[in-house]
């Protein structure tokens, strides 16, 4: 969690609404949920092409992190089978 905190933007339903119309071609299933604390919608990216493609990059990145959580453990069980005192920070 500490990568990644999912909880990084907070919008009111207004602002949500507008930022979904300005990025995609259609916006469907806006809802309220956890007693109106949040709220989400399905949005079908359309129109500007680099709209597209910046979700595509960050679907991207989103791959390249998991591959990078296998990366670590790897490399945290190299260490612990080092025999090393190892101290981890962060």
């Amino acid at each position: 969690m500490d990568f990644y905190y999912e909880h990084n933007s907070h919008f009111t339903t207004e602002s949500f609404t507008r930022m979904l119309a300005r990025c995609s071609g259609h916006v469907s299933g806006m809802r309220h949920g956890y007693d109106g604390e949040v709220i989400y919608a399905f949005a079908h990216l359309a129109g500007e092409p680099h709209h597209v493609a910046h979700a595509a990059s960050a679907r991207a990145f989103r791959e390249r992190a998991r591959g990078a959580g296998e990366t670590i453990r790897e490399q945290f069980d190299a260490l612990h089978a080092s025999g090393l005192t190892v101290a981890i920070w962060g």
